[in-house]
């Protein structure tokens, strides 16, 4: 027999190395490119590597990209408008906010992503529930007809790419969309069956049964109730991740929640998540992963929420079962899945319990979906960063003491999650789990909500957008402050404002010229050193002056409010305060290279300012 003969990695052609690397993650890669001359030439001069490495570091996939020839023309020109968008987001340049009203019929729910607003109304009797849906393009003042249903639902989701729409609906009330594939599912409850719940998979285009269901309209039987009419607490989430659509049903009243996973194609039933002994949120990572954060009641008893963590859970492989498939699933009967990881956080005091948990917003770009498109469309490729809130509750001491709330805002990096994922997976049956000190305070930057106190905000990617108020908190003035939890992103763009502590920046203004004070100089009334993007101390303030500041992993987050010892959180972030005031809103978002501010948030008849990202050909 013949010995195997194996060729030294140096006698490999540079085209074999490239492909080879093209299998590998960009800190590999860099790595690679340390070891001598001819590796770093190798990635220095492949544009498709580069570009490999530009799009893992910004959490980005190409989704479309125009016709074009040449392999090296197609990477060199996705490369040269990946860093047009990136660096237009360094220095955010906004342009003038166009205002669009969206009420008229009055607004029953509504989502906010893909370039458009998704306005869910009632054209018929009773008036408090949808069966109307309404797309409202945000580059367009021309609107496509609304879809009707002829049915009410009580949530819903919707994807236009694929011309999909599910219905969670008795008196229906949830739904989500999708435009990238004309999707809309809405979620309906059954008043007279208390615990049932029917899903309607719709087309966006004809509000008819979308033409890629097998199944389009399925029953859902629980052995609890789950009808809004029955239970006002009862929660309904519907997620829809290319195929894979899951839908939670959750009640902080009974502390019960399922997580249920269906192919909206075929009908399969995927995967069941349940509790009967907490409360949660849950989101995808990617099309591999749902992590899903809860707080539940310790092992050794009690009836109050004390155990918090998040929990990873790989839905690529469906769950094994004998229950025959149709449209009716009785849940019960099918097997529950396991955790692939659990990221314990820090044990709470006996004092304090958890009043509530939940990820910020529901309008995250869904990974897969585009989030810019010029040339080409990019997408994330998962969820780079979580938001998470929790708010702990002070249990009363005596018998006039009313206790107390502290609320919470996280951000964890999904990169460090699914690298301990990576290192420590052993198998499926048995989840791995992780204390907080083995993985927290390095995954995570966690903030008072006074230090990021705007109820109605949320991730997009990696960055976070919410508000600082004006000098003395003056009416009118607030000021809006953008932060990306993007690691390399951070590392690679730190400014030279480097705060010592998380708090220490505060406004004064003199005249009409505002101005940043930094407590980590000597006195709080000296300004800190100008940074390139920072106005002259005697300039006014232009309407696309920013402050960057930099809060790196040396200038930990900590707090002992409610938690056993001290919670230290040390994340990177980077954070970009516009000067110019901007008149108040009930809430910001962010959407591919849009801003969009939300008035009359709660209301009937919101409104909407929308800023557009200005982005150099």
């Amino acid at each position: 027999m013949e010995a195997a003969i194996f060729s030294p990695f140096s006698d490999l052609s540079n085209e074999v190395i490239i492909h080879i690397l093209h299998c590998c993650p960009y800190k590999t890669i860099l790595r690679f490119s340390s070891t001598c001359k001819r590796n770093y030439e190798i990635i220095i001069n492949s544009v498709s590597l580069r570009l490999h490495i530009e799009l893992e570091v910004n959490g980005l996939e190409v989704v479309k990209s125009s016709a074009m020839k040449s392999t090296q023309i197609i990477s060199s020109s996705i490369l040269g408008e990946l860093h047009r968008y990136r660096n237009a987001w360094l220095k955010p340049d906004l342009n003038i906010p166009v205002e669009r009203p969206v009420g008229h019929p009055k607004v029953l729910r509504w989502e906010l992503h893909g370039g458009a607003y998704f306005k869910a109304y009632s054209s018929f009797a009773p008036q408090d529930c949808p069966d109307s849906l309404q797309i409202i393009p945000l580059d367009s003042v021309l609107l496509p007809p609304p879809v009707k249903f002829c049915t009410k639902f009580h949530r819903f989701t919707a994807d236009p790419s694929q011309d999909l729409a599910i219905l969670v609906a008795a008196i229906p009330e949830r739904f989500t969309a999708d435009p990238s594939q004309d999707l809309a599912i809405l979620v309906a409850a059954i008043p007279e069956r208390p615990n049932y719940v029917q899903l309607h998979i719709r087309s966006l285009a004809t509000g008819q049964p979308h033409p890629q269901a097998r199944r389009p309209d399925l029953t859902i039987e629980f052995d609890f109730e789950v009808s809004v009419l029955s239970n006002s607490t009862v929660c309904y989430a519907p997620e829809v991740q290319g195929s894979v659509l899951a839908i939670r049903f959750d009640s902080d009243v009974k502390r019960t929640y399922e997580i249920l996973a269906w192919d909206w194609k075929t009908g399969s039933f995927l995967h069941r998540i349940s509790s009967r002994n907490g409360a949660c949120a849950s989101r995808f990572i990617d099309s591999s992963y749902i992590v899903v954060f809860s707080a539940t009641l310790p092992s050794s008893g009690g009836r109050l929420l004390r155990d918090v963590a998040l929990s990873i859970y790989d839905i690529s492989t469906p769950t094994q079962h004998n229950v025959e498939g149709d449209s009716h699933f009785r849940v019960p009967n099918y097997p529950t899945l396991n955790p692939t990881m659990i990221f314990n956080f820090p044990k709470l005091r006996n004092s304090h319990s958890v009043f509530s948990i939940s990820f910020m917003a529901s309008s995250d770009p869904v990974p897969g979906r585009a989030v810019y498109t010029s040339s080409v469309s990019l997408a994330y490729s998962r969820s780079i960063t979580l938001g998470l809130s929790l708010s702990l509750f002070k249990c009363p001491v005596a018998q006039n003491n009313l206790g107390g709330m502290r609320n919470f805002r996280g951000f964890v990096s999904t990169s460090h999650l699914l690298d301990h994922l990576s290192r420590h997976r052993i198998s499926h049956r048995h989840p791995t789990v992780l204390s907080w000190d083995q993985w927290g305070e390095q995954a995570t930057r966690w903030f008072p909500e006074n230090e990021v106190n705007l109820s109605c905000s949320q991730m997009s990617g990696s960055r976070y957008v919410t508000v600082k108020h004006g000098p003395n908190h003056l009416p009118g003035y607030h000021h809006l402050v953008i932060t990306d939890f993007n690691t390399p992103i951070v590392q690679r763009h730190q400014d030279s404002n480097h705060l010592l502590t998380p708090y220490s920046y505060k406004f004064s203004r003199q005249g009409d010229n505002i101005s940043l004070l930094n407590a980590n100089t000597p006195t709080t009334d000296t300004h800190p050193s100008p940074s390139v993007d920072a106005p002259a101390s005697d300039a006014p303030a232009s309407d696309t002056t920013v402050i960057i500041m930099t809060l790196g992993s040396d200038a930990p987050s900590t707090f002992d409010s409610g938690f056993e010892g001290t919670f230290v959180s040390r994340l990177p972030c980077r954070i970009i305060i516009r000067v110019k005031p901007e008149i108040p809103h009930d809430g910001w978002f962010l959407d591919g290279n849009r801003l969009i501010g939300i008035k009359n948030y709660f209301g009937e008849y919101p409104f909407l300012s929308v800023y557009d990202l200005n982005i150099p050909a």
